[in-house]
C-alpha cells in the first residue's frame, strides 16, 4: 500500500514546492492583493521570506503569480491547478 501524507498529520510540503506555496495560501486573506511587478512584494517574495527564505531561490511557476488578478486567491486556483496538471 502506498503512503499518503494525510495520514501523519505532522507532515507538511516542501517549503520550496508548489505543494508549500498552497498551503501557505490556503490560510491567506484570499483577497490580499499584490504587485507582481514588484519583487519584494510579489505572491513569491512574501511566502518565501515567511518561510525564511530568499526570493532568488524559487523555481515556482510563474504563471502563477504573474496572470492577473493579482490576488491571493487567484494565485492559489492557480497554483491548484499546477498541480492538477501533474497527475
Amino acid at each position: 500500500m502506498l503512503y499518503n501524507l494525510n495520514w501523519d498529520k505532522t507532515a507538511k510540503p516542501d517549503v520550496m514546492s508548489v505543494e508549500g506555496l498552497v498551503a501557505w495560501l490556503e490560510v491567506q486573506d484570499p483577497h490580499t492583493k499584490y504587485n507582481w511587478e514588484n519583487p519584494f512584494t510579489c505572491v513569491f517574495a512574501t511566502y518565501l521570506k515567511s518561510v525564511g527564505r530568499e526570493y532568488h531561490e524559487h523555481s515556482f511557476d510563474v504563471d502563477i503569480a504573474c496572470k492577473r488578478p493579482w490576488i491571493y486567491g487567484a494565485a492559489l486556483a492557480r497554483a491548484r491547478t499546477v498541480i492538477a496538471g501533474r497527475i
